[in-house]
This record gives structure tokens, sequence and C-alpha cells, in this order.
């Protein structure tokens, strides 16, 4: 689990011995509690008497406690991806066919690159995609946003096309 605290230190999950200590330092462990969970796997925790929000790595309970212990931050920016796929004689929707973050939306880049899959950047939009399953079909809230990944596509296949 990671968290950004304001001093600039990121908190890790551990399963090491709980330090009395209040003060955040880097490879310091404390014992915390899981007061609500949110979307995109983060949650906000309490460490003593402190409360700030975590990204989390692994499962964890409302309620349950745990040993935290504190790590510089990274200030890097996680990738994101997602893939999807659209085959109008067979399909009412597109739907998202690969989703991930890290290693796995690396993977996912390059193999559309491998394959000549064009790519298009657009946070928002991995976001709200990342939150669906495999194979789900896209809402139709999304629908516009969607149509313009596809005419980008489509426009790029045209350009290739003519070279």
């Amino acid at each position: 689990m990671n968290v950004q605290h304001p001093s600039g230190n990121r908190i890790t999950s551990s399963p090491a011995i709980s330090n009395s200590e209040q003060a955040l330092r880097p490879g310091q462990i404390i014992q915390g509690k899981i007061m609500k969970i949110y979307p995109n796997q983060t949650a906000q925790i309490q460490l003593g008497a402190q409360r700030m929000v975590a990204q989390l790595e692994a499962s964890l309970n409302v309620g349950g406690r745990y040993h935290f212990q504190v790590q510089p931050y990274m200030n890097e920016k996680r990738h994101k991806a997602a893939a999807m796929r659209y085959d109008q004689k067979h399909e009412q929707a597109p739907k998202v066919t690969a989703a991930g973050k890290g290693l796995t939306a690396k993977a996912i880049i390059q193999k559309a690159k491998e394959n000549n899959v064009p790519v298009q950047e657009d946070e928002s939009l991995v976001e709200l995609l990342a939150e669906l399953n495999i194979n789900e079909t896209i809402p139709e809230e999304l629908y516009q946003a969607v149509a313009e990944v596809f005419a980008f596509v489509y426009r790029t296949d045209q350009r290739m096309g003519e070279n």
C-alpha cells in the first residue's frame, strides 16, 4: 500500500512489528487502521492521530488493523492503459478487451505497437475504462469519448494506407 503524506513520504503495508513513534520517517513501521475504502484501490487510513489517503497494493478490510512501513515517495506517474474492440457486425457497442497499470499497461501498449494498432493518450478516458471489467460493454455515457478514439484509429489507418 502506498500513501503520500504531506512530508513527501510513501507508506507501504508490511507484516512487521509496530513501532509506537508517530513521526513518519523512511523505514519506520507504524500500526494503522483502514477507515474507508474508495474506488481505484484507495483507502482512508489512520496512523496514530493522522488520517490520510493511501494507494492500496493489497486487499485490506475496513476496520482492519495493519502495520505500515514508511518509504520515500517517488513522484513517478504510474502508466495506465486500456484496449477496446468493436465489431459492428456482432456487437452492439465497443468492449474493453484489456486494462492495466504499471508493467501491464506498458505490455498492452507494446503489444499494440507491435501489431500496428494506433495508440491514443487520454488519461481521463483510461481512468473510466479501467473501472470496467474485461469484455464488458462500454456504457452509453462513454460513447462520445470512445467514438473519438475510433475516429482517431480510422484516420490513422487511412494515413497508413496512403503511404
